[in-house]
């Protein structure tokens, strides 16, 4: 039984985990209230990266893009004002791509009380903790090697971690395709919403 997340995201957790054995108890009216209807429940965000060389790591360049301006629009609409006061995590098994996020919000010009509430990291850190919203970005690309594609494929248990830690959305950042070709983030089902820019 699950009672803390939105059932949408209760459900994506049982089919990619459980093998849809869990059950939702969630409070749904509760949850509603607690955030607009456009962000809650779980949504990809579809974008077709490529990986780019920074330094000496890998990134995948569109997921990082795609983010910053997920982040942007949040801020902008109003997310973080008011109260009950919103957290959010950014979740990548790229430590490069974190890094990287997390130089966008400190150079992002966001009022302190935002990027207090922002936390950028990988999936493990989630393992236990709960957010109210959760990007996930899994980091694979068409153009990437194989071996990588497959190695951050293979990083579906600590992406439980993430998808469980999300409270009111889950918000997966990546090519939707390739994910599904290589079996990254597992079923990707009926309660998704998809959206592609």
């Amino acid at each position: 039984e699950h009672y803390s997340s939105h059932p949408r995201i209760t459900e994506y957790l049982s089919s990619t985990f459980y093998d849809n054995t869990m059950v939702v108890q969630t409070n749904f009216r509760k949850l509603r209230s607690d955030a607009p209807d456009n962000l809650l429940g779980v949504q990809w965000h579809h974008v077709t990266g490529r990986m780019t060389v920074v330094g000496n790591n890998s990134i995948n360049e569109g997921e990082v893009k795609e983010t910053e301006k997920l982040i942007r629009a949040w801020v902008d609409d109003g997310l973080f004002r008011g109260l009950p006061r919103r957290s959010v995590g950014i979740a990548t098994p790229i430590p490069a791509q974190a890094d990287q996020i997390r130089e966008f919000i400190k150079r992002g010009k966001f009022p302190e009380n935002v990027r207090e509430r922002i936390t950028v990291a990988t999936p493990d850190l989630f393992l236990g903790r709960q957010v109210d919203f959760i990007i996930l970005l899994p980091g694979l690309a068409p153009d990437a090697p194989d071996a990588l594609n497959q190695a951050l494929s293979g990083a579906e248990d600590l992406c439980h971690d993430v998808v469980g830690a999300a409270r009111l959305g889950l918000h997966i950042v990546g090519d939707r395709d390739v994910c599904r070709d290589v079996g990254g983030l597992g079923a990707i089902g009926g309660c998704v919403r998809c959206t592609y820019t």
